[in-house]
């Protein structure tokens, strides 16, 4: 549903609306799902910025972080990606 300029202060010039997602319980991640949503969620912490700085608060090793995908931007991965993201994680 969308959410009319007026209810926020100041209004913006554009319009809102609310999105509800249900995540799919049925399938499975290939890797550790409570990893996976950490990295993630620290993947997309800092706006902009490659996952070889976002992700260096998770203390991963420079040889870990060698990896292509750590040039990458949060924002150009898939689930997929991620889920590969997130087992060479597991692996350092």
């Amino acid at each position: 549903f969308t959410v009319p300029a007026h209810v926020f202060v100041p209004p913006p010039k554009v319009e809102s609306a609310v999105v509800r997602l249900t995540r799919n319980q049925t399938e499975r991640l290939d890797c550790d799902e409570k990893l996976f949503f950490r990295v993630v969620k620290q993947a997309f912490s800092t706006r902009r910025k490659t996952l070889r700085n976002a992700l260096r608060p998770l203390g991963l090793s420079t040889e870990t972080m060698a990896a292509e995908i750590f040039d990458k931007r949060a924002e150009q991965l898939g689930v997929s990606d991620f889920v590969m993201l997130t087992n060479l994680v597991a692996q350092a």
